[in-house]
């Protein structure tokens, strides 16, 4: 049960700035440079052919005529075509008429829902509607939490060992494809929940408790940890050479009172403790322990970054790429970023300290052999822009020393063996799902090439140049007039 779509493409009428029809199609990419994710290389002057939803060659382009029939035959002569991408840490919510279409404009073909309503998976799973285009979705339904004082409906609150256990086996009865595992859940808990979806065939990701170590996550067989931890300075605490910070947050730890009464205690000395007494050796121990687990990493890095970095540039606020966002989305930007982020004392803060102390143990894991995923946090609770955050995720591998390659891997064929699915996904071979992207540029020279997008393909349906941005012009001119 580790790799189950809950979401592929609809078919859509044919026609000039319309997808092909799928399902009935054959599209030819001729002469295109085949980006191979896995041996990090260029293979140029390739002939690939899809036929419905799948490919079915990718050759060396001979000089003869093409083969009949094609219904497309696309000049990829100085292109370059890469799997589509995953964005492995969405929160799609209630938000899909503007995150489905800008996914697919900025090349994310599939996506890992961490946490929403039942009744979203529920929807999800269902035939999509004629005309309708979505990425394919895991979902992991509502987060399993302790007894928070918290009434939201995406959380499932979990007080013992034998709750958990039932929490679990509710959730996949129903549907969700996975446990999303959060902040507050305790240590028995944490364990009856992992034990129990091991036992349904599944697994838990998520955060790392505040309740549970390491060892324990691996014990557990977490699949992935995000947000390196969570919002509580998670693994770096683990990274720690001062006991004192270590023990701090578990003694601030108050499930009755809850996330208010835990971030007091975060000051700005305390985050500098945190990152003055980051040791590289216990890093390497910890970095070891994860991954000889199989622990997956999905750092989320930029929307860290966001809130810490990027605040020190006041253009964040006229990104246009906000017009593509619902008013509602767009207004959350003065609360994610305080006029007071701006002032200069903010290039001092220790907020930024810890930033750089967390890509510091970002490299030691990828040193020690920790495989990442590339995951965005994007949802309607900030004003991050669905998909295209995900390339400024890409960039930002790089900017904490990822190759190009590397960083490309987290949102392609990492995905991929993390769904135990690397047969059907993640590459661009014969007998792989037909979602890819065509870009203009070589991605693997500079990974900001990954937003030249000439033409994206989900699942056999190609969008051209001219629907993408009908598909974002659509989007301005519906917000434009709320």
């Amino acid at each position: 049960m580790l790799f189950a779509l809950v979401g592929v493409a609809a078919s859509s009428s044919s026609g000039r700035g319309a997808p092909a029809r799928q399902g009935t199609s054959t599209v030819i990419i001729d002469g295109v440079s085949v980006v191979d994710v896995v041996r990090g290389v260029v293979r140029a002057q390739m002939r690939v052919v899809i036929r419905n939803t799948r490919i079915v060659s990718v050759e060396r382009a001979p000089r003869t005529a093409l083969p009949p029939p094609a219904d497309t035959v696309i000049d990829g002569r100085g292109k370059f075509l890469i799997p589509g991408l995953w964005d492995m840490h969405v929160h799609i919510d209630t938000t899909e008429a503007w995150f489905f279409p800008l996914a697919i404009a900025a090349g994310v073909t599939s996506v890992r829902d961490m946490g929403g309503l039942l009744s979203r998976v529920r929807r999800w799973k269902q035939p999509v509607a004629p005309g309708v285009l979505r990425p394919a979705i895991i979902a992991a339904g509502p987060l399993v939490t302790g007894p928070v004082p918290d009434t939201d409906s995406r959380l499932v609150r979990v007080a013992n060992a034998v709750q958990g256990r039932r929490v679990v086996d509710t959730l996949l009865d129903r549907g969700v494809d996975f446990i999303k595992v959060h902040d507050w859940l305790g240590r028995d808990a944490y364990l009856a929940v992992a034990a129990e979806a091991r036992a349904r065939g599944s697994y838990i990701a998520g955060h790392l408790p505040i309740a549970v170590d390491p060892i324990d996550a691996v014990r557990a067989r977490q699949r992935s940890i995000e947000h390196m931890g969570s919002g509580w300075s998670g693994l770096l605490l683990f990274a720690s050479g001062d006991r004192r910070v270590i023990d701090s947050v578990s003694k601030w730890a108050n499930v009755a009172a809850g996330t208010s009464d835990l971030m007091k205690h975060f000051t700005r000395s305390w985050q500098r403790r945190l990152a003055d007494s980051f040791s590289p050796a216990r890093a390497r121990s910890l970095c070891s322990t994860l991954a000889g687990g199989r622990v997956w990493l999905t750092p989320t890095t930029y929307f860290s970054a966001y809130l810490t970095l990027m605040p020190l540039n006041a253009a964040l606020l006229r990104d246009p790429r906000l017009n593509y966002l619902p008013p509602s989305v767009r207004d959350l930007a003065p609360e994610v970023v305080p006029a007071d982020r701006f002032s200069r004392a903010a290039r001092t803060s220790p907020n930024i300290s810890v930033y750089e102390t967390r890509a510091r143990l970002i490299r030691i894991c990828r040193d020690q052999g920790v495989q990442f995923l590339a995951g965005t946090d994007v949802g309607p609770y900030s004003p991050m822009i669905p998909g295209f955050y995900l390339h400024d995720e890409l960039e930002r591998f790089v900017a904490d020393g990822f190759t190009p390659t590397q960083a490309l891997r987290t949102a392609t064929i990492n995905p991929a063996r993390f769904f135990n699915a690397a047969d059907t996904l993640g590459s661009v071979a014969p007998g792989k799902r037909a979602d890819l992207v065509l870009l203009d540029a070589n991605p693997l020279t500079n990974i900001s090439n990954i937003r030249r997008i000439n033409a994206v393909i989900l699942n056999g349906i190609l969008i051209d140049q001219a629907h993408r941005q009908q598909m974002l012009d659509s989007l301005s001119a519906r917000f434009a007039t709320h």
